[in-house]
């Protein structure tokens, strides 16, 4: 059996890592034996994270690139969506076009190629369809058209689905989310969301991110990473904070970027002021290997605005997520912006509160039963921060127990969950094979 992932990122963005590497284990534990692949953003980082054979994406976006680059991609990949709709009209008719006659790109082709010997593909693109990323949600969108023109069986590994400021992409959006074959949902929101849509035609599953599974190196090993920064070893408390520099369109609230480092910085200087303790900002998201964010950038912004920066540490680095949430276990305590962050601190059980930079974020929280730690990003303000992180501070003894149960059982549920896709495919191919034999 060929198993195409596909709508990989690149592992420089450790939650895009996080879902392919838990994906991968789950489809393995689920299908023995199958050949897996992954079509990716950028394919050597996330051949050097799992060892898998991995390819560039059926539609590559020009991340990074100056404006009349961009321009000329968006004028040959437009021309090339064209042309390949064309061809599937074409292909309708019984008039065969072949792909090599109008894809010049080889590492579009090739792509075509890889989802053509698939039998299953699988995405993880977790949060693509949504207008708060309105620049790449149709691209999104056509990769799933083309995977299902070929008619693949297609998963959508846990979602986050909307919000949808458009209707031209709410529309695009039901139509493709109503041919798929399995659709799995990361949040309570996003089931909402799919049920006004309309939403009927794939089994439709309601669970959790798969990084809930992921693994955690060792307290040793990931004090080791911390010692490469020069964190001291005494005994302090350490208070994690994920930041990120944000901009969306469709915010509520009339703070911005500026009033969250301003209170982000004011809260830090008072926690080391006030408890002792040492700040540590922690990356998800790296400027190399095709990351286009810069988390570095964000926590130096906000350091800049600090009294106490000699409390305070970045850790500038890409990690595994396995690294990652090693680190986050030896935290005391971890406020973050990052959807993935957060994953990772609550599952090794640290307590954690949330700035909400998306619904997703907020769902995640109480999902795990810390709703009441949460604040969104454009409504932050140095009181509102400093009252939430106190609460959190003072709760952490609860919150632990809390997290212990929750995630022991988000993290069953999900595995049960899938570990039913073998029945969901066995019963769709074997309905295919009978109409295919039915004259």
């Amino acid at each position: 059996m060929n198993i195409l992932i596909i709508e990989a990122y690149s592992a420089a963005n450790i939650g895009s890592g996080a879902l392919v590497e838990n994906s991968v284990r789950l489809l393995k534990e689920n299908f023995p034996g199958a050949n897996i692949e992954v079509l990716a953003q950028t394919p050597e980082s996330i051949h050097k994270l799992t060892g898998l054979p991995c390819a560039h994406e059926l539609i590559s976006l020009p991340l990074g690139q100056s404006r009349p680059r961009q321009m000329m991609w968006l004028l040959r990949t437009g021309l090339w969506m064209t042309m390949h709709a064309l061809a599937v009209f074409l292909r309708g008719k019984r008039l065969p076009l072949p792909e090599s006659l109008y894809t010049f790109d080889a590492d579009t082709l090739a792509a075509i190629q890889k989802i053509k010997a698939a039998d299953m593909v699988v995405s993880v693109g977790a949060e693509r369809i949504n207008d708060n990323f309105y620049k790449a949600i149709l691209f999104s969108l056509y990769m799933l058209w083309v995977v299902q023109t070929y008619k693949k069986y297609l998963v959508l590994f846990p979602q986050t689905i909307g919000p949808f400021h458009f209707r031209a992409t709410r529309f695009l959006s039901k139509k493709i989310l109503n041919t798929c074959d399995v659709l799995f949902l990361r949040d309570q929101k996003s089931g909402e969301i799919v049920k006004e849509m309309g939403i009927s035609g794939p089994v439709i599953v309601n669970t959790c991110d798969v990084a809930v599974l992921q693994p955690a190196v060792d307290p040793e090993e990931a004090r080791g990473l911390l010692n490469e920064f020069n964190v001291p070893e005494r005994e302090q408390p350490l208070v994690g904070m994920s930041v990120m520099r944000w901009s969306y369109i469709k915010a509520q609230g009339t703070s911005g970027y500026e009033e969250y480092k301003r209170a982000i910085a004011t809260v830090a200087d008072e926690f080391i002021g006030q408890k002792g303790v040492r700040v540590l900002f922690i990356a998800t998201n790296v400027l190399v290997e095709g990351c286009r964010e810069d988390d570095v950038a964000a926590a130096r912004d906000i350091m800049a605005l600090m009294r106490n920066k000699d409390e305070a540490t970045i850790l500038g680095r890409v990690y595994s997520p396995a690294q990652m949430k090693g680190i986050m276990g030896l935290l005391d305590l971890c406020l973050v912006t990052r959807m993935h962050a957060c994953i990772f601190s609550t599952g090794i059980c640290t307590p954690t509160a949330a700035i909400n930079y998306q619904f997703k974020l907020e769902e995640y929280m109480r999902l795990m039963g810390l709703g009441e730690y949460t604040v969104d990003i454009d409504k932050v303000t140095t009181d509102n921060l400093r009252a939430l992180m106190e609460r959190a501070w003072a709760d952490r003894s609860v919150t632990r127990e809390i997290l212990k149960s929750n995630i022991t059982a988000k993290s069953a549920n999900l595995k049960a969950e899938m570990a039913r896709l073998p029945e969901y495919y066995a019963g769709k191919t074997d309905e295919r094979d009978c109409a295919e034999k039915t004259p």
